[in-house]
């Protein structure tokens, strides 16, 4: 007790004879404290010349008007428009500030900063890329070319369908062909039987075809007996041997076998010409479609038109069942 009361009086003395706001709170002004210096000298003097803890009576004046003293110098030194931080202070902390270890910490904080703004921007820019593709992925059913195939389809079924019902069609096709296929299956005995039973319906096919050619033209027969075959002729010819008429044939039946082979050499030309130019279209798209290149001067196109020239005359030859060489040229 009796050194606290020592204290206090000793503070009284300090403060009430001092008037530099240094010499207040015992610092020393070359050292140039800190404000945490300060504010610690203020708490030390302010705990004994607190007025709840100071005397009552004709003291009690004196120990407010010391604890305020005490307030104000603290205030001075703490203020910046004071003159309590004299030059030396300043220069003190502008040479702790341009020193090696801070300027090092400095330069650290400062790339610490640039980093984390990298490392921020890149996080947004990614989360942004994320959003994107999610929006992507969603908005796919409602994207340009589904719609193209989508008014595509409205256009071939006349309006008779919605753009939606033609977007989820077309939606649902894209999705199809974009599922994997299953591996192909090895051969089999099924499937051998398959391209067998495939092998024999298109010989039959052709032979069809045959046939119905052979029937147009004996049909063209019966109808013009002029037109006939030279197996019909030598059929006749057979018949009117059996019959025992003599062995040559007759002016008029020389001139019926003219008058057949220009006509049928007429229609046999027709149906050439006929399908020359089909035929010479169906083996350039066949071409383009394997990715040949078809620059100009690259496909001899004369030597392509004769050689299926020689191909429809065979077929005509096999079709109609006539040996053509003789009033075709062919050699």
């Amino acid at each position: 007790m009796a050194d606290s009361m020592t204290d206090a009086y000793m503070a009284y003395l300090q403060i009430d004879h001092a008037s530099d706001p240094y010499t207040i709170l015992d610092l020393s002004q070359d050292d140039a404290p800190t404000a945490h210096e300060v504010k610690a000298a203020y708490r030390s003097l302010a705990l004994l010349l607190h007025p709840d803890k100071g005397p009552s009576g004709a003291f009690a004046d004196t120990h407010h008007r010391l604890f305020l003293k005490l307030q104000q110098a603290r205030d001075d030194l703490l203020s910046d428009n004071s003159g309590a931080r004299d030059a030396a202070a300043i220069v003190k902390h502008l040479v702790i500030l341009e020193g090696p270890i801070s300027l090092h910490q400095r330069n650290f904080d400062f790339k610490a900063r640039l980093r984390n703004r990298r490392v921020a921007a890149i996080k947004e820019e990614h989360e942004l890329a994320v959003a994107r593709t999610a929006w992507k992925r969603k908005s796919k059913p409602a994207s340009e070319k589904p719609d193209r195939a989508a008014e595509k389809l409205v256009a071939q079924h006349g309006g008779k369908i919605t753009i939606k019902q033609a977007r989820q069609a077309a939606y649902n096709f894209a999705r199809k062909q974009a599922e994997p296929k299953a591996p192909r299956q090895p051969k089999t005995s099924s499937n051998q039987a398959t391209l067998k039973a495939t092998k024999h319906k298109k010989a039959d096919t052709i032979e069809q075809q045959r046939n119905s050619m052979q029937e147009t033209v004996e049909q063209k027969i019966k109808q013009d007996p002029i037109l006939a075959t030279p197996r019909e002729i030598a059929h006749r010819r057979n018949k009117e041997l059996l019959s025992g008429r003599p062995n040559n044939t007759s002016l008029a039946e020389e001139r019926r076998r003219d008058n057949t082979l220009i006509a049928k050499e007429f229609e046999a030309e027709k149906w050439i010409q006929s399908q020359v130019e089909p035929r010479l279209a169906k083996a350039v798209a066949k071409m383009q479609h394997r990715g040949i290149f078809l620059a100009a001067g690259l496909i001899d196109y004369e030597n392509m038109e004769s050689k299926i020239q020689q191909e429809l005359r065979d077929e005509a030859k096999w079709y109609f069942g006539l040996d053509l060489s003789e009033f075709l040229g062919i050699h």
